[in-house]
């Protein structure tokens, strides 16, 4: 989603608890655990070179990783949420089976593929097996391709690989190096939620977590969330701590939606959309003090400089944004707004360098504090 910075940046986590995206739990009592080589007596790679690739979707991956589940992985797609979420799962089951140890790296122009190598083959130093993650960037360079080529046919036993980028491309997908991910491991593909298809996703949410939610209930949530899972998730584990029985109805999804906070993500695109910077920051610096998460203000804005640098396209390509503007599914007040503006591709470009930055900032990669990134954000995209 985001324009790739320009350093390379690998850390490595180790915790007793493991937080949604970024830390994995020390080992406790593995003595008696399975090794990979009883785990796996047949490993993905002593596969007969003809194996048909098979690609996963996000509701398939519990079901696979209980029955065979493989130790290379590739998670693609714009929808952050599902995206981190089949990660986790991915990490959550071999981490049960001992690979304990975490390893993260963020492939950009100029990565150490070298480096990357050692890790692979190099046995841990503190014996533990280990997952090593890769955050695609850009797309890997010729030692890159050529390392995971091998990677995928000879993993090392005590190693899972899983990768991570933020667009589905199927020109990728056709590369070699790709391939051979695709027939050795998984590609799991995400996609954003229709918008049609919302509200039966969270009526699934909320029955995953013991509620049971109205068909109205469920409609009004997706209308307040407007595609944004994180925020959809949020409110759902909100409702189960609140609900006094399991039946949810729309009077108590619209009574906990307007207890959230005073102001909400929305609240901000629409101060941007308004072009008043001072407003927007009133509301970011609200939103942070009520406990919003910024990786919430991350897809809220990301998404705001995305439609920008589409009117800014339209305009020097013929002038014209109306074609832009009418294939969004916005209310018809919202497109006129939209219609005005006349946004620099300058100012658009700094703002996706600066979310790249607060995303990798909000992972762990790198210690940038996350709000006055934000903050810049939303300054340079409420310039007029």
């Amino acid at each position: 989603m985001f324009i790739a910075a320009r350093h390379t940046v690998m850390t490595r986590i180790r915790s007793s608890a493991m937080p949604m995206n970024r830390q994995i739990s020390a080992r406790t009592s593995t003595d008696n655990w399975p090794r990979p080589s009883s785990i796996r007596p047949h490993g993905p790679f002593s596969r007969s070179p003809g194996r048909t690739r098979m690609r996963i979707k996000p509701e398939q991956l519990p079901d696979h990783l209980k029955r065979k589940a493989q130790r290379i992985a590739w998670i693609m797609g714009e929808e952050p949420w599902q995206r981190q979420h089949c990660a986790d799962q991915f990490r959550a089951h071999w981490r049960e089976k001992g690979f304990t140890e975490r390893l993260y790296f963020v492939v950009e122009k100029g990565f150490d593929w070298v480096a990357l190598e050692e890790h692979l083959n190099a046995p841990s130093l503190f014996g533990e097996d280990k997952i090593i993650e890769l955050a695609l960037r850009v797309t890997p360079d010729d030692k890159g391709k050529k390392l995971l080529i091998s990677a995928a046919e000879n993993l090392p036993p005590d190693v899972c690989l899983l990768l991570t980028s933020e667009k589905n491309d199927y020109r990728l997908l056709n590369q070699k190096w790709a391939k051979a991910i695709d027939t050795h491991g998984w590609v799991i593909q995400v996609w954003p939620i229709e918008h049609a298809r919302l509200p039966a996703w969270i009526s699934s949410q909320m029955h995953a977590r013991g509620l049971q939610p109205t068909a109205d209930a469920a409609r009004v949530l997706a209308e307040h969330v407007e595609g944004n899972l994180l925020a959809a998730i949020q409110e759902i584990e909100k409702m189960t701590l609140l609900a006094r029985e399991p039946t949810i109805d729309e009077v108590f999804v619209t009574e906990c939606v307007a207890q959230s906070s005073h102001y909400s993500v929305f609240d901000l695109t629409d101060a941007i959309l308004d072009r008043d910077p001072a407003h927007s920051i009133s509301v970011m610096r609200t939103l942070r003090n009520e406990g919003v998460a910024p990786a919430q203000v991350v897809w809220a804005l990301a998404q705001e400089a995305h439609r920008f640098m589409e009117l800014a396209r339209g305009r020097q390509r013929d002038g014209s944004v109306d074609t832009v503007v009418r294939n969004w599914k916005l209310p018809p007040q919202k497109k006129k707004k939209y219609l005005r503006l006349a946004p620099r591709p300058a100012n658009l470009v700094a703002a996706l360098e600066l979310l790249h930055e607060a995303d990798r900032a909000i992972k762990g990669a790198v210690e940038t504090p996350v709000w006055p990134t934000l903050e810049q954000t939303a300054l340079l995209l409420a310039k007029k």
